[in-house]
């Protein structure tokens, strides 16, 4: 590499770290500020359904269902039936609240390491002096390839070998989650309450064996997955029968197969005329018997692989507006309390010398019952299903922590802001430090870290000021501490700056 070459990476790098810092600096406060939103929606929903929710305890009745129709009610059940199917891999999960389609692709991957050695030159200074400085020289470039199994798809238009190492974008069933369509929780529906954030469950891989019996792990890697999950004490691994799979629409569309722990397996098959194109594509780089491991050993770049993970807990507790719905039916009526009743239990109810004339002048309905999303004036609506049994303080509190890892999550982005909108500031030339050169971040001078944590400061307290003045609620925040955080954060700046 020669030195202009590495002269113009250095002014590339230079320039697109600039771009994307500009960039950073100008998205970031608008995603904090949803985020601090959302966060703030929920503890308020939570707060206003704390004060209107009706506990009704573990497995209650139509009598409780009929009392608190039309309110808030919260419950615990063993009783959950669910069915939830993925239609391209006829994959079925009885019981299952949601389906996660897990997708990975065989690509490449690139590495490059420069190595430079250390040179001296005489250089003429501004009056008149000359000096020696060292700078890097005869540098060179290693490239290294490694193929597996990744998570997203691989771009290698770009890499020094494209031809020779390159990734196919054939992406046929991207990774999505699916739903139940229909559900019920102690006899009651809660599709409605099926929407991500609003299921807190934990989920578990599915694996299909004869008979549906787990089988003895025999690999190395099974008899870790098995010692990781039993340890973190996570749900074990769901085994179904291969009878179970319905027919497979992606063996037909792109040869997906079943083979084993889970995978369905998709092979990449290169037509005439891509191979004729890379063959052509490995001369023109030179790499047309640059051979490697890789090349002989695993999977091809291109090949898909997909496996599933479902969400189906024995008990769940559930929150949500209660809501009655009738149809028409021979087999239930509606006795004169309202509440629907089969024979058995108009006779129980009625005895048996008033049991008959009353059956009779009973209309014949099915009562049905379901749970729907609580509207609180915020963007938040309370409506959840918890796995496990739990009273709705507790639902809540997972509800919370859930969105409290996004929202600290977004808190510690304020400082890469604070960084960014820092090293902007020191490339304008604004901060006024000794050994501070223009377009060079100085990393090592005391300053720079405070400046970064000043304006971390002032971006969160500005985020919060902006949600205080449009909401309502102010859950644990105050006029009065997010204007001391403001203040002493700009101080900070300005501090920083004047030094």
């Amino acid at each position: 590499v020669s030195d202009g070459e590495m002269k113009s990476r250095k002014q590339c790098s230079d320039g697109l770290l600039k771009f994307l810092a500009c960039c950073f600096v100008v998205v970031f406060p608008v995603l904090a500020y949803f985020a601090e939103e959302r966060f703030y929606s929920v503890l308020a929903s939570l707060k206003f359904a704390s004060t209107k929710v009706v506990e009704l305890g573990l497995d209650p009745s139509d009598h409780d269902f009929y009392r608190y129709g039309d309110q808030l009610v919260q419950f615990s059940t063993h009783h959950v039936e669910a069915h939830v199917v993925d239609d391209e891999f006829g994959v079925e999960a009885p019981g299952g609240l949601k389906l996660r389609r897990e997708t990975q692709y065989c690509q490449w991957h690139e590495t490059r390491s420069t190595s430079c050695e250390r040179c001296e030159r005489t250089v003429t200074n501004s009056d008149g002096t000359s000096s020696t400085e060292t700078y890097d020289c005869n540098c060179k470039d290693v490239f290294y390839y490694d193929k597996g199994w990744r998570s997203h798809r691989i771009n290698s238009l770009l890499f020094d070998q494209p031809a020779n190492h390159y990734n196919p974008q054939r992406d046929p069933y991207p990774s999505r989650e699916v739903f139940a369509g229909s559900a019920t929780a102690g006899g009651v529906s809660i599709a409605d309450l099926l929407q991500p954030k609003h299921v807190i469950a934990a989920e578990r891989p599915i694996r299909w064996a004869l008979g549906g019996h787990k089988y003895k792990p025999t690999a190395w890697d099974e008899r870790l997955e098995e010692w990781w999950r039993s340890w973190w004490k996570q749900a074990p691994v769901r085994y179904d029968h291969p009878a179970a799979l319905r027919e497979l629409r992606a063996r037909d569309e792109h040869k997906f197969e079943y083979m084993q722990d889970g995978w369905f397996f998709s092979p990449y098959e290169m037509s005439w005329t891509g191979a004729g194109v890379k063959l052509v594509g490995q001369y023109l780089e030179g790499s047309l018997f640059d051979w490697q491991v890789g090349d002989f050993f695993g999977c091809t770049a291109g090949d898909v692989r997909v496996r599933f993970h479902v969400t189906d807990p024995a008990t769940v507790s559930v929150v949500g507006v209660l809501s009655e719905h009738r149809q028409m039916g021979p087999d239930v009526r509606i006795a004169e309390d309202g509440i629907a009743y089969t024979w058995e239990e108009f006779l129980e109810h009625y005895g048996a010398s008033r049991a008959s004339q009353k059956w009779a002048a009973a209309p014949t309905a099915q009562q049905r019952y379901s749970l729907t999303p609580l509207g609180t004036g915020f963007s938040y609506h309370v409506g959840m299903v918890v796995m496990g049994e739990m009273g709705f303080e507790n639902m809540a509190e997972m509800a919370r922590w859930e969105e409290k890892k996004a929202v600290w999550l977004s808190r510690v982005g304020s400082v890469l802001w604070g960084a960014a909108a820092a090293y902007l500031t020191v490339w304008l030339g604004s901060l006024r430090l000794a050994a501070l050169s223009i377009a060079h971040i100085p990393w090592n001078v005391s300053g720079f870290p405070l400046l970064a944590l000043g304006m971390a400061g002032v971006i969160e307290a500005a985020v919060w000021g902006i949600l205080l003045l449009s909401s309502d609620y102010d859950g644990n925040l105050s006029k009065g501490k997010v204007v001391a955080i403001f203040v002493l954060s700009a101080a900070l700046v300005a501090a920083t700056l004047g030094s």
